[in-house]
């Protein structure tokens, strides 16, 4: 027969307390694990470190290797306005994906056009062009050696760079030159219908850019678009004279023949010589 306990004493002795469930004295789980991988633990965090500590070391590389460019960029460039070369070329190659670097490649280009050496000037900037990143640069470089295509009249080539222009950014920083310049060479190949859906482009896009507001720009090619170009006519037919027929000009410039036997000069008539104006009366 159980008996309840009378006192809490008595709930402690062997009759009052059943166990219920045992409970394990021991490491915990917790534990065990980083017995377990403590080495591995150990080993992440000295990895996490050092690739913390490599990045700081080489920003910090990366960064002087910016400025040290960026100083020899400025240097490059001497008081009388001239680009050396040599400075550029060794910034392109020792300090290759710096911005400094990118701008020297430009200048490369530049200064060869300076130098008079336009296929090579233009042979750098395509390069460049197919090499640069950012979009921002492309459009540069491609305006400027557009530009330059059409001046020297190689209009295919300058099309080809507009047109990459508007569909890399159709409302870019250079894109309005860009619409306006090819309207240009449409207009100059007599495509006129071309010409104006680049105007109107332009107009539409850009309404307040200074190509549309200027009367140098837009308003000046609308009104080249309604002139018609004179149409080419045969030149007039040379009249052929006969070999003994002589111009009032050739008889005019005869010298005057002498007799060689009387030593008498051949004198021209009355009928052809001059009238002179009678005299005043006085």
């Amino acid at each position: 027969m159980n008996k309840s306990p009378q006192n809490v004493d008595d709930l402690f002795t062997a009759e009052g307390v059943r166990p219920v469930a045992e409970i394990e004295v021991g490491p915990t789980k917790h534990e065990k694990f980083l017995d377990q991988n403590y080495k591995k633990i150990a080993l992440a965090v000295i990895g996490i470190g050092l690739v913390c500590s490599g990045f700081i070391v080489w920003n910090g590389i990366a960064r002087d290797k910016e400025l040290t460019a960026g100083n020899l960029l400025v240097q490059t460039l001497d008081p009388n306005g001239q680009i050396n070369e040599d400075k550029l070329h060794q910034i392109t190659s020792s300090y290759a994906g710096t911005d400094s670097a990118v701008t020297a490649a430009y200048l490369e280009a530049l200064a060869l056009w300076n130098q008079g050496k336009d296929k090579e000037g233009c042979a750098k900037m395509e390069a460049f062009i197919q090499s640069v990143p950012s979009p921002e640069w492309v459009n540069q470089a491609s305006v400027i050696l557009g530009s330059h295509y059409m001046k020297s009249g190689q209009l295919a080539d300058a099309e080809r760079l507009f047109k990459s222009i508007v569909d890399l950014q159709q409302k870019g920083l250079y894109s309005p030159l860009a619409y306006l310049s090819l309207g240009d060479i449409a207009r100059s190949k007599g495509d006129y219908a071309t010409a104006k859906r680049y105007y109107d482009d332009l107009a539409t896009l850009f309404p307040e850019s200074n190509f549309v507001i200027s009367q140098l720009g837009l308003p000046a090619r609308r009104e080249l678009l309604e002139v018609k170009a004179p149409e080419k006519v045969a030149p007039p037919a040379t009249v052929k004279k006969d070999a003994g027929t002589k111009t009032a000009a050739e008889t005019a410039k005869q010298p005057v023949s002498s007799d060689s036997a009387t030593g008498k000069s051949e004198q021209p008539s009355e009928s052809s010589q001059p009238t002179q104006p009678a005299a005043p009366q006085q």
